[in-house]
């Protein structure tokens, strides 16, 4: 399944910050959780985590107030966990 990851701007807008793939028999949590460990720089910049292209040119990790499309449904990160987005406006 492909996911891509937007990180929220200063503006309140937001950038594509990355394009990644997570194996098809994840949960949607389960790939959630996937895109915000392979966006974070944890053992290395996230851009160079396997399979993880890097869009735009955000350099930052995935945090609180980012958003994750998958399968045309938006998903923000909270402080625990994730919240359906019901207008991606």
């Amino acid at each position: 399944m492909i996911l891509n990851v937007h990180h929220r701007m200063e503006n309140g807008s937001f950038q594509h910050a990355a394009t990644l793939s997570a194996p098809d028999n994840f949960s949607t949590i389960d790939a959630l959780e996937y895109a915000f460990a392979s966006t974070n720089h944890i053992e290395q910049v996230w851009w160079n985590n396997p399979g993880v292209i890097r869009e735009g040119f955000s350099r930052r990790s995935t945090s609180v107030g980012d958003r994750v499309e998958l399968n045309g449904e938006f998903w923000e990160c909270v402080p625990v966990g994730w919240s359906k987005v019901e207008s991606n406006g």
